[in-house]
């Protein structure tokens, strides 16, 4: 219990990890999958595939790197990690943008969103348990979420101007 105390958001975290996890790993590939883990990391065709139809270069080699180079249970916990720190970087936002915490928010904050994204997402099998989909979906929306957060925290520390330009 003390730990639970000490850590709300690390307990969060846990728990989305372990309820995504769980259908992430009976979900064979599908769609797209097969596709992009034939491309693999091949700069001639992720070139060709970007000009010719999909316009995402990051999404694409997230994508086809974990499809063709790892089994299936490693993409899947890589996968289920990132929807959970998708849920606790969105739930960690307001702390970045007005600076304050609450230890009750840290933890039932994230399960709320969670809840919330697993409830009212029309797409959840898109957006979360296709490998493609997730690297165009969640990925992208996890590193935009990061990028807030370094702002943010940028903004509110009245860094220096090449701080600013790491961000930029």
């Amino acid at each position: 219990m003390h730990y639970f105390k000490r850590y709300p958001s690390v307990m969060a975290f846990g728990i989305i990890f372990i309820l995504m996890l769980i259908p992430s790993m009976f979900t064979p590939m599908q769609s797209d999958d097969y596709s992009y883990a034939l491309m693999g990391a091949s700069v001639k065709d992720h070139y060709s595939h970007y000009i010719h139809w999909s316009g995402r270069l990051v999404a694409d080699y997230v994508s086809g790197t974990m499809l063709a180079y790892l089994p299936h249970w490693l993409y899947e916990i890589i996968n289920a990690a990132g929807v959970s720190a998708l849920i606790l970087a969105i739930a960690q936002l307001p702390k970045y943008i007005i600076g304050s915490e609450d230890s009750k928010s840290s933890f039932f904050g994230p399960i709320i969103i969670f809840l919330l994204y697993w409830i009212a997402n029309p797409n959840l099998g898109q957006t979360s348990f296709w490998i493609v989909g997730s690297a165009n979906y969640m990925w992208t929306n996890l590193f935009i979420c990061f990028y807030f957060m370094t702002l943010f925290s940028l903004l509110r520390a009245k860094s220096s101007s090449k701080s600013y330009a790491m961000v930029a």
